[in-house]
């Protein structure tokens, strides 16, 4: 047992995934609360944060050694890791189901870090992110609005933030 930092339903809500301090993920069925598998996040440092696609498909990771992992959902294996951030990545979350065009969303995945900074990311190109900078202190969590437009944000400088999800 370990200090649990975060936990999702899959989007059809048959299961829950936690994750925390031991740097794995737990996938849980819902019915009857049985683990059903462990990922090894392969992160060294807690994990934080946890984000899935709305197809179930991809689970997004984010954690104390400054990294995202992406993970096949299915088979549990980690098929890219994102940097870029210069300290903890406290928060993550994913673009669902917008209905905004791909033009006006290029980015489709957002993450908070304790290096005050917002970075929002295209998976499909690891190494460009768009940075928004605004906290003067730790972002503890990010997230989308549910029409995909705007990024609101939250830090340890006792601030809410409001951000154009396509930049500034």
């Amino acid at each position: 047992k370990s200090v649990i930092k975060a936990v999702r339903f899959t989007k059809d809500g048959k299961q829950l995934i936690s994750a925390g301090r031991d740097e794995f993920i737990i996938v849980w069925n819902v019915k009857n609360l049985k683990k059903v598998r462990t990922i090894s996040s392969i992160h060294y440092g807690w994990v934080y944060d946890i984000a899935i696609d709305s197809n179930n498909e991809l689970l997004y990771t984010a954690s104390a050694d400054h990294n995202i992992n992406i993970f096949d959902f299915k088979s549990g294996r980690c098929i890219q890791t994102i940097q870029g951030h210069r300290n903890s990545v406290n928060s993550i979350a994913f673009l669902q189901n917008s209905k905004l065009s791909q033009k006006d969303r290029p980015h489709t995945l957002v993450t908070g870090s304790a290096d005050n900074t917002i970075r929002l990311w295209n998976p499909n190109r690891s190494k460009d992110s768009m940075i928004l900078r605004g906290h003067y202190s730790a972002v503890n969590h990010v997230e989308y609005s549910p029409n995909g437009k705007y990024i609101i944000s939250s830090g340890r400088d006792k601030t809410i933030r409001i951000w154009s999800s396509t930049g500034p």
